[in-house]
């Protein structure tokens, strides 16, 4: 994959967690989807810890804005999947 592909890829899921966010119902369709977006967000956290463990990019701006995505999805994703164990 490419970088220019990891950011749209990136920023597609960005988009589907906010209209996800604004959903408040748990019908099997929305849990599906839900489970398909947290593996596509899995994946593109492997792959851009991939493409930093290569040592690809040299750029020290390039490694923190990346390592400080992913610090931020994993969150995401553990709040994601606790919420649905957290009964509002």
């Amino acid at each position: 994959m490419k970088l220019w592909e990891l950011l749209l890829l990136r920023h597609i899921l960005k988009e589907s967690n906010e209209q996800q966010e604004e959903r408040s119902d748990f019908s099997m369709f929305y849990i599906i989807v839900n489970l398909i977006q947290i593996y596509l967000m899995l994946l593109v956290f492997v792959l851009v810890i991939m493409y930093l463990l290569s040592g690809q990019f040299s750029s020290t701006g390039f490694k923190i804005y990346n390592i400080v995505y992913l610090i931020f999805s994993l969150f995401i994703i553990i709040i994601k999947i606790a919420s649905w164990f957290i009964k509002s």
